[in-house]
């Protein structure tokens, strides 16, 4: 049996595990407290190095627009408005256009007198001067030409009506002669818009040439057709086809068709409008 002795050093015994194990319990309870205090503090300085990294971030970011902003506003100061661009553009051509209607007798003066210290060229110049004044079907194809050049200021269309009314040719006649003239006119400024090429239209509208290109591919048949109904701008815009490499077959075809359109209307009422015409006509005679 056991002892009271027994007993005792039983109890010693129980005591010292319960010590130990709060002793151990207390041990653990200090790590996980240091440990979590620890994990608090690398949170700390982690959520701290991002939020200095944040601010950094946008005032950089700032600063940054800052200097676009200041950027855009010295290009706008130093560059002109497009506004500004397309007015002085036409202030240059109707500069030159004025240069041009002025310069346009001086010119002509000294061509001719080119050509009279050139004594085989001027025997040419006589014989196409007086086959137009003869009022010839040559003189007609002749001036149907020259009418359709892009540097020469020459109203087919009066020229038309005036082969109608004082000479005895078919209609039909003198209407295929034009148009064929005319035809064989355009096709020197197309050849001379097409020697020029593109370089010389990007020379001269420089950031608007794709615009234009874009104008000419998709709008170009109708310019066409209807510039050549129209009297007077398809004598410089068939150039202009000529640089953009306007296909040669659409161009000529439908410059035939509206060519055909205006002579055969100008026939019409020329027949059946003859006073009025006539009236309008005398005036412009009088006025050259």
């Amino acid at each position: 049996m056991l002892m009271l002795k027994d007993y005792i050093e039983i109890d010693e015994n129980n005591s010292v595990k319960e010590e130990k194990t709060d002793e151990i319990k207390e041990t653990n309870v200090e790590k996980t407290s240091q440990s979590s205090y620890s994990y608090n503090l690398e949170n700390d300085t982690v959520n701290q190095y991002f939020d200095i990294k944040r601010r950094k971030d946008n005032h950089r970011k700032i600063e940054i627009n800052d200097l676009d902003l200041d950027s855009k506003k010295k290009t706008k100061l130093k560059s002109p408005s497009r506004k500004e661009n397309t007015k002085g553009k036409w202030v240059i051509i109707l500069t030159l256009g004025i240069i041009l209607y002025f310069a346009y007798q001086p010119m002509s003066n000294l061509f001719i007198l080119y050509l009279k210290n050139n004594p085989s060229l001027y025997k040419y110049y006589l014989f196409i001067f007086s086959q137009i004044n003869n009022n010839t079907i040559l003189g007609l194809f002749m001036v149907s030409i020259l009418g359709a050049l892009f540097f020469l200021v020459l109203p087919s269309e009066a020229i038309f009506i005036y082969y109608l009314d004082s000479t005895q040719y078919n209609p039909m006649l003198v209407i295929g002669l034009v148009i064929l003239g005319s035809l064989v006119g355009l096709t020197f400024n197309y050849t001379v818009g097409k020697l020029l090429g593109k370089r010389f239209i990007k020379l001269l509208f420089r950031k608007n040439f794709q615009k234009y290109q874009n104008l000419v591919n998709k709008y170009g048949s109708t310019f066409i057709f209807l510039g050549n109904i129209i009297p007077g701008p398809m004598e410089v815009l068939s150039v202009f086809f000529g640089c953009f490499k306007y296909e040669y077959k659409n161009f000529i075809i439908l410059s035939m068709l509206g060519r055909l359109i205006k002579y055969m209307l100008l026939f019409l009422a020329f027949t059946f409008f003859w006073e009025t015409i006539t009236h309008y006509y005398l005036n412009f005679i009088n006025i050259l």
